[in-house]
């Protein structure tokens, strides 16, 4: 499968689920900016199945992480629900409080 079709699915999905996903285009930086509603900020870089990110890509994601952001590397459109689930469940958690 194709990056751009992965990208393209991931934006849909944030979509569906009342988020944002801006396009960066600036060298080196992942891909996308996700805006989860009521939620987190994360960087997501999208790659083609089993595709590593390049030296500089992983060098600025180290960088972000480094300095307290989130990034993701996600290559599959399961691997993009798989994502999306996470953020959500890991919302509804910090929201409910224990009893």
């Amino acid at each position: 499968m194709r990056e751009s079709k992965i990208e393209k699915y991931l934006v849909n999905k944030m979509e569906q689920v009342g988020g944002e996903c801006i396009k960066l285009q600036v060298r080196s930086w992942p891909d996308r900016l996700c805006i989860f509603k009521d939620g987190p900020i994360i960087f997501v870089e999208t790659k083609a199945p089993g595709k590593d990110l390049r030296k500089n890509q992983q060098e600025t994601a180290n960088n972000l992480k480094r300095i307290g952001h989130r990034v993701y590397k996600i290559d599959s459109q399961p691997r993009v629900d798989a994502f999306i689930k996470a953020i959500i469940r890991e919302q509804h958690e910090i929201s409910t409080p224990d009893n």
